[in-house]
């Protein structure tokens, strides 16, 4: 989003681009603290499937989806 080069799957860079058009920086610092809360929930017994769904689904809003 910030303009720096792909440093993975770089195969990927236009697909890369678009997706990052459509983020909004809020909403991306959502999904960040979004993804530090469930690492530190990582050894709890939770449900991983909703965990993992609740993760996806706020990457797919942050990304603009």
């Amino acid at each position: 989003k910030l303009g720096q080069a792909v440093s993975y799957h770089a195969d990927c860079t236009d697909s890369l681009a678009r997706t990052a058009a459509g983020a909004r920086i809020e909403d991306l610092l959502a999904l960040q603290r979004k993804l530090l809360d469930a690492k530190r929930l990582a050894g709890h017994p939770l449900n991983t499937r909703l965990v993992a769904e609740d993760l996806l689904l706020a990457y797919r809003s942050a990304c603009g989806g």
